[in-house]
């Protein structure tokens, strides 16, 4: 595939038909998933009352090239602190839907104006065991051109993402990564703006991945 390949009309197109079919699933999420010491990965099991939430894979054009937000959350005192992510967020008990809880995230946290958002569909949601919460993936696109409006206290920087980056296998790479200091994992990642993105985002686009495997 190359880059003058991923046409955003086309690539829009696409994901429309694809995210009607049935999806890759968790043996697409698993591929990006952290390796415990004794090499074994995470138990996405779970047996207490878990959290809903939501996020966003929001498409864009801009310069011919397709493109999507990703974020990096500030520094504090929380398992999610300083890791690159997707704008998105806790279910609220005024969103109707997921799908509500991550257009308003997106909304809040980077100043996405929702009702310019066309949602094509969603992936399979991931259950994120450090927060205990299950987690939708909402995939949207906007031909409007994007001005991003961070939340300061939610995110420390905001990222456009070209999409070929994310699809390149010359950016899917492995590291050790320590977890509180006290954790050493070895995690598969996404090298994207010189940074790690791993974990539980990973996991998510490492089925957007999958899909776009025949494109």
């Amino acid at each position: 595939m190359s880059e003058a390949s991923l046409n955003f009309n086309k690539t829009i197109d696409y994901l429309d038909h694809h995210l009607d079919q049935p999806l890759p699933g968790y043996e697409a999420q698993r591929k990006m998933a952290p390796l415990l010491p004794d090499g074994q990965r995470f138990n996405f099991s779970h047996t207490k009352a878990v959290k809903q939430g939501a996020v966003l894979i929001l498409f864009y054009p801009s310069n011919d090239k397709v493109m999507f937000p990703l974020i990096q959350r500030p520094q504090y005192n929380g398992v999610h602190s300083g890791q690159v992510a997707l704008p998105g967020g806790k279910q609220d008990d005024i969103d109707h839907s997921l799908v509500q809880t991550a257009l308003r995230e997106a909304n809040e946290e980077i100043g996405i104006d929702d009702a310019k958002v066309k949602v094509l569909g969603t992936l399979t949601e991931l259950y994120v065991q450090a927060s205990n919460i299950n987690v939708l993936p909402v995939i949207g696109y906007t031909k409007e051109k994007l001005s991003f409006r961070p939340d300061r206290h939610e995110v420390e920087e905001v990222m456009p993402t070209n999409l070929y980056d994310l699809l390149d296998s010359k950016k899917h790479r492995v590291s050790d990564i320590k977890v509180r200091q006290e954790i050493s994992l070895r995690a598969p990642f996404f090298d994207l703006h010189e940074k790690v993105v791993w974990g539980a985002t990973a996991m998510i686009l490492s089925e957007l991945v999958e899909i776009f495997r025949n494109y």
